[in-house]
């Protein structure tokens, strides 16, 4: 089977399939050839091979954009910042994991002994914070964005016998809004992701669309 082009008299051109099948006709050979006009079905192909390359150019795009904001710099800058600002023996910044109430440690700031980064705690054992060695009051701030909750900041005072003041709470809660945008970012940027794989899988290992008419 081949396919070929036909200009009609209008100058109009149309789009032929032709394929040839040899058969037995009495006591001759004879080879049977259809004809079929797919111009309708070779441009509808073409708009969806258009259609697929807009979309991965785009979640493509997207997906570049969104990493492009570095979530590892931002969470660590946020526990710096912190520390710095309230004069911190620690600031512990923790990630919560999808649909499940636990933690993962992203980044430490100062002498927080026995927590390691990537390591995960349950919400109680988030606690242990408070027997971590420090001298002054700890602050656990939850990290929120668009109503859920994405992590918590852990800050402990160096100072012993000094609190928060309200100036320095105030200070923890817009960097808190940063670290929680930054990780809002980070799950934005996995989702593009899977969404991209799942396209890919949906639409790059199909067949070719035929259209019946």
């Amino acid at each position: 089977s081949y396919e070929w082009r036909l200009r009609r008299p209008d100058g109009n051109v149309r789009i032929l399939a032709t394929t040839a099948t040899p058969a037995l006709l009495g006591a001759g050979r004879v080879v049977i050839g259809i004809h079929r006009d797919v111009t309708d079905e070779r441009e509808m192909q073409a708009q969806v091979e258009a259609s697929n390359l807009a979309v991965h150019a785009l979640i493509a795009g997207a997906s570049s954009l969104v990493a492009s904001l570095n979530t590892e710099k931002i969470v660590a800058a946020v526990a710096e910042q912190a520390a710095r600002l309230v004069d911190a023996e620690f600031v512990v910044f923790l990630e919560k994991a999808s649909g499940v109430e636990r933690f993962r440690c992203r980044h430490i700031e100062g002498a927080a002994s026995g927590i390691l980064v990537g390591e995960q705690l349950s919400r109680e054992e988030t606690a242990f914070f408070g027997q971590l060695p420090r001298s002054g009051a700890r602050h656990s701030l939850p990290l929120l964005a668009d109503g859920q909750e994405l992590g918590m900041l852990v800050v402990a005072l160096r100072e012993e016998g000094r609190t928060f003041n309200w100036n320095e709470l105030a200070l923890l809660d817009a960097l808190g809004a940063m670290g929680a945008a930054a990780l809002r970012t980070s799950h934005l940027v996995a989702g593009l992701r899977g969404a991209e794989q799942r396209y890919a899988i949906l639409f790059d290992h199909v067949p070719t669309p035929v259209l019946l008419y």
